[in-house]
């Protein structure tokens, strides 16, 4: 009875909040050592979305999912291209992608499947656009077999074809003159500077950084992979916020103490004016994105759709501002779904429109998609404002190729899946929601 009590409390202990965040926390740490030891010219990138506990706020992101690579399903997104990670790499050499599994394996599937079959068909995209010569093999974890890569290695052409038809800008791919390959660490492995030039005379090195002790050598209050599915446990924590107020959320003496301090710096966010404001032009479109601003100091250049992920006190600031409060989270209201109406009526009044946030791009770009869904005719660089109606009927390729067209102007956006399902519901399913 006594030992299965001590079982349930360590349980217990390892799904608190404070716990969860304190092993964030500690897994940040490694991936600061590890940068600033070893590798600190090269970018580190978070994988979308759990990288992001573990990397700083400023950091750049991409996004490969596991489910991409999983043995028999194996998939090419022409959303998860990533080609901005390509640049990076050029530009330094290298690059660090971050990422945990919470599985008790050493490398999460889209560190050891995914990603590697991502290079390789960047490499022979790359090798037949430029006729250079170089490594354009599948070189995939030792933990894949043999078998399994044969069977992967018969879907690369599917997946060439899949990027080469997409609306992704792949000019910086002529740019290769070594091919990227995976190098994997953990915190049992080491890969040192020495070793990093050694292997940058053949090869880009794109280090996939696995931050989680495996499961069989962690401590007992730690958790491995601490920052996945947050979306079911951090409520108004973002990945930010801890970063820049950890040690103060941390120092609470409880998890109901630690609750109401992520309260406060929510309340607090809200009100203040948001530092790292950032612009971006989507094309020719006349479609700007501004993102971390607050409310209270948006420019007065323009007609401005601010979307806000919590509730808002004054909406009705000005004319040509058309505040809404939209949750980002997964079965949270209100839903992008049933603001999309008001945004677009809005949004067609005005021939140019700045989307802001007081948070990320990802719902700015998904109302920019929803823009060009609704009066855009054309696709990618043939895009065209219209009148509501003008363009070819809509479909989900034709709202994906949207997506792709965005995704060139804001790197590493990649909207989540329930987010794209609330677009494509809202064009193509119960038309109530259509106004």
């Amino acid at each position: 009875m006594g030992i299965m009590s001590d079982v349930r409390r360590v349980r217990r202990q390892q799904h608190s909040l404070l716990n969860r965040l304190r092993s964030c926390a500690s897994d940040a740490d490694f991936v600061s050592e590890f940068h600033a030891g070893h590798l600190s010219g090269l970018t580190v990138f978070a994988n979308l979305r759990q990288g992001q506990w573990y990397t700083p706020p400023d950091a750049m992101t991409c996004h490969f999912k596991s489910s991409d690579g999983h043995c028999g399903a194996w998939k090419f997104n022409p959303r998860r291209v990533n080609v901005h990670l390509v640049a990076e790499a050029i530009r330094g050499g290298g690059l660090i992608i971050v990422d945990s599994t919470r599985k008790g394996k050493r490398v999460p599937d889209s560190f050891s499947r995914t990603i590697p079959i991502w290079a390789t068909v960047l490499n022979r995209i790359a090798q037949r656009r430029t006729g250079r010569e170089f490594d354009t093999g599948l070189h995939m974890h030792g933990s894949v077999s043999e078998r399994e890569k044969v069977l992967v290695e018969d879907h690369i052409e599917e997946f060439i074809s899949v990027v080469v038809n997409s609306c992704c800008d792949l000019s910086v791919l002529d740019l290769l003159t070594r091919p990227l390959r995976c190098i994997w660490v953990d915190r049992s492995s080491v890969w040192t500077d020495v070793q990093h030039r050694a292997f940058s005379e053949r090869y880009l090195a794109v280090i996939c950084l696995t931050t989680s002790f495996c499961e069989s050598e962690v401590a007992q209050h730690d958790r491995q992979g601490a920052g996945d599915d947050h979306e079911n446990w951090s409520g108004k924590l973002t990945p930010s916020t801890f970063a820049r107020h950890r040690g103060w959320i941390l120092s609470a003496d409880s998890d109901e103490e630690c609750l109401r301090r992520i309260d406060a710096l929510a309340t607090e966010g809200n009100g203040r004016s948001l530092a790292g404001t950032s612009l971006v032009s989507i094309g020719s479109t006349e479609i700007t994105i501004r993102l971390h601003v607050a409310l209270s100091v948006l420019p007065t250049d323009g007609a401005t759709v601010f979307i806000s992920t919590g509730a808002l006190s004054d909406p009705d600031v000005r004319p040509d501002v058309y505040a809404v409060h939209v949750s980002d989270v997964k079965g949270r209201r209100p839903s992008l779904e049933t603001a999309l109406g008001g945004i677009l009526d809005f949004c067609l009044q005005w021939p140019t429109v700045t989307i802001a946030s007081d948070r990320d791009a990802v719902l700015p770009g998904c109302v920019a998609v929803a823009i060009l869904s609704r009066y855009f005719t054309g696709l990618g660089d043939e895009l065209k404002r219209g009148a509501r109606g003008d363009g070819p009927a809509l479909s989900k390729e034709r709202i994906r190729r949207h997506i792709e067209y965005v995704q060139r102007f804001i790197p590493g956006w990649n909207p989540p899946r329930f987010l794209v399902q609330q677009l494509n519901r809202f064009f193509l399913g119960d038309p109530a929601f259509r106004h």
